[in-house]
C-alpha cells in the first residue's frame, strides 16, 4: 500500500501535464499493482487504490483503455467469486462505479469538429482518419463493457443513475443554447451509450424498477423532436430503435412518431 500511495502522490501532483507515453506507463503500474494486492485491498477495504484507476480513465489513450476496463472485469469477477452480494457491491462500490463510466462516457464524445463534418458527409469518408478510428475503438471498447456491466447490475443502475440525469441536463442545456454543436454532440454521445446496453434491458428490469420504461419511453419521445439535419444523431438513435425491448414497441404513438422521424 505505501508503495502505491507513494506513487499516487506523484501522479496526483504531474496529471494534467503527462504526455500518453507517461500516462501509459502509469496505467500499467497501477494496475499490476492493484491487481497484484486486490484481495489485501478489498479485505482491507482500500477502495481509494482503486480509484485511482478510475482517475486515469481521464487521461488515458484509447490504446490503454481495454487494460483499464479488463481490471475491472477482472474485479467483478473477484466480488462474485467471493460471494459478495449485490447490495454489498452498491454499498462499497456505488461511487467507484459511477466515476468510472462518467469518465468513460465523458471519453467517447466525438471531438466537436469531427461531430459537425459527420453531419454533413457519410461515415466512409472518414475511414482513414487516424482520430475518428481512435474514437470508433474506444466506443468500441466502453460499449462491451457497458453491456457485461447491465448483465452483472442490472440496467436500472445505470440508466436511471447516471445517463437519464445526464440525458435530461443536456437537453435543459440545448433548450438554453441550440446552436452550441458541443451540446449536441454530448447529446449524441448519451444517446451512444443508451443504444450500448438497450439489447439487456429485460423485463426483470420492469419487475423491480417499472418507472425505467416510463423514463425510456420520455427519452424516445424526446428523440423524435431532434432536429434532422443533425445526421449522425440520427444513426445513433438507430441503435437504439433496432433493439427496442417489446414494451416500449407496443406504444403505437411512439412507434408511428419513430417511423415518421
Amino acid at each position: 500500500f505505501s508503495k502505491i500511495l507513494s506513487l499516487k502522490e506523484t501522479f496526483y501532483k504531474s496529471f494534467d501535464y503527462l504526455d500518453n507515453e507517461q500516462i501509459s506507463f502509469y496505467i500499467d503500474v497501477f494496475t499490476n499493482m492493484v491487481q497484484s494486492n486486490l484481495n489485501d485491498i478489498i479485505v482491507g477495504k482500500r477502495y481509494d487504490l482503486i480509484q485511482i484507476i478510475v482517475d486515469m480513465v481521464k487521461k488515458s489513450p484509447a490504446i490503454k483503455i481495454d487494460i483499464i476496463l479488463q481490471f475491472f472485469e477482472s474485479l467483478n469477477q473477484f466480488l462474485y467469486e467471493k460471494n459478495y452480494t449485490l447490495q454489498d457491491i452498491k454499498m462499497n462500490f456505488k461511487n467507484i462505479f459511477m466515476d468510472l463510466i462518467k469518465n468513460l462516457i465523458l471519453l467517447m464524445k466525438f471531438d466537436d469538429k469531427i461531430f459537425k463534418k459527420l453531419n454533413t458527409s457519410k461515415t466512409k469518408v472518414f475511414k482513414d482518419d487516424d482520430e475518428y478510428n481512435n474514437a470508433l475503438d474506444f466506443r468500441y471498447s466502453v460499449k462491451t463493457f457497458l453491456e457485461d456491466f447491465c448483465q452483472n447490475y442490472g440496467f436500472n443502475f445505470l440508466f436511471n443513475e447516471i445517463l437519464y440525469p445526464e440525458f435530461n441536463e443536456i437537453i435543459l442545456n440545448i433548450k438554453q443554447a441550440q446552436k452550441d454543436i458541443s451540446l449536441w454532440c454530448k447529446l449524441e454521445n448519451i444517446l451512444y451509450s443508451v443504444s450500448s446496453i438497450m439489447r439487456v434491458i429485460n423485463l426483470k428490469d420492469k419487475e423491480n424498477n417499472p418507472k425505467i420504461f416510463d423514463n425510456l419511453i420520455i427519452l424516445l419521445y424526446t428523440v423524435v423532436d431532434i432536429p434532422k439535419e443533425f445526421i449522425q444523431i440520427i444513426r445513433t438513435v438507430t441503435g437504439i430503435i433496432e433493439d427496442c425491448p417489446t414494451g416500449i414497441i407496443q406504444e403505437k404513438e411512439l412507434l408511428l412518431k419513430i417511423f415518421k422521424y
